[in-house]
Parts: C-alpha cells; sequence; structure tokens
C-alpha cells in the first residue's frame, strides 16, 4: 500500500496512533491495579507481625551495641595507655598515658598550679596542670620540684604545650 498524503491516510495514521495509545494505556492501568493490590498485600500481613519482632530485636540490637561499645572502650583505654617520656608526650595529644619526667619547676598562683617537666615555662616540654578547686587534694605542690614523677591521665595540649589535667592525687607519683 503506498501512503499518500491524502486526507484519508491521515485519518487513518490519526486512528491508528489512537487506538495504539488506549491499548498502551488501558494495558498500564491494568498492571498498575494488580500491581497496587499485591503491595497492599504484602503490606498488611508484615504490619500486624513485625513491629513485636522488630522491637525485641531493636533492644537485644541496642543491649549488643551497649556492650560492645563499652568493651570496645575499655580496651582502647587499656591500649592506649601508653608509657612516655615528657619530651614525647607533644606527640601523643588526646591519648591516654603515662608520662614519666624531671620536674624541674613549680609554679603556683591563686587559680591554678603547674609541674613544669624539663625547664622553667616557657622551655618546659610538659605540664601537670592542677586548677584550684583541687588544691587541698594535693597539698604542698613544691614537694615534686626536683624530683622524677610519673603522670598519668590524657594528654591534651594548651598553646602549643602539651599537659595532663590533674584531678586526683592517683594521677601523681614521685618515683625517685
Amino acid at each position: 500500500m503506498i501512503f499518500t498524503n491524502s486526507k484519508e491516510n491521515i485519518t487513518r495514521k490519526f486512528l491508528f496512533f489512537v487506538f495504539a495509545g488506549a491499548i498502551f494505556v488501558s494495558g498500564c492501568s491494568k498492571e498498575n491495579k494488580s500491581s497496587s493490590t499485591e503491595i497492599k498485600i504484602e503490606q498488611q500481613n508484615p504490619v500486624q507481625e513485625k513491629p513485636r519482632e522488630e522491637t525485641k530485636s531493636a533492644a537485644d540490637t541496642n543491649k549488643q551495641v551497649k556492650q560492645d561499645s563499652i568493651s570496645q572502650i575499655q580496651q582502647t583505654q587499656k591500649q592506649e595507655n601508653l608509657f612516655l617520656k615528657s619530651k614525647q608526650a607533644v606527640k601523643y595529644i588526646g591519648k591516654n598515658a603515662t608520662i614519666n619526667g624531671y620536674v624541674a619547676d613549680v609554679y603556683k598562683n591563686e587559680k591554678v598550679a603547674y609541674l613544669n617537666f624539663d625547664g622553667k615555662f616557657p622551655k618546659n616540654t610538659f605540664s601537670g596542670v592542677i586548677f584550684k578547686d583541687d588544691f587541698s587534694k594535693f597539698g604542698d605542690v613544691n614537694r615534686f620540684r626536683n624530683k622524677n614523677v610519673e603522670i598519668s591521665g590524657v594528654i591534651s595540649g594548651y598553646k602549643g604545650k602539651p599537659q595532663v589535667i590533674l584531678k586526683n592525687t592517683s594521677q601523681v607519683k614521685i618515683t625517685n
């Protein structure tokens, strides 16, 4: 059949596309109805059974996560308790460590006391810091001057210098 641009051929083409489009649209709408019914059926059954199971498993999971977190923290604290010389502390800011060194200077004012290792400030390599609220726990801090001392705790930095903030006497020990 040879197609010409006659009105009859154009009408046939138009009707063909309308008919094909109608079949396509009706086929799609049937698919959507059947699949949406299936989805509704699938969603109805689990909603009744799963919340109880999920709640139990979520609670069990939370307990397990807490237990795992606690054991990881304990293992990390054991692993990260490094033994360092005072000159090495600057490389371990943020780590829990025991720092050993010579307290060359003790400085105390009304707010804070510093146990300065290896030299007077600013030539010190490390400091043990005691704040005013904890002065009474430590007594006379001058007893640490010219002694080898071990300080334990988390190393922090202040103005480019490593330090450990001392809250308890168990964190400080004279070793000589």
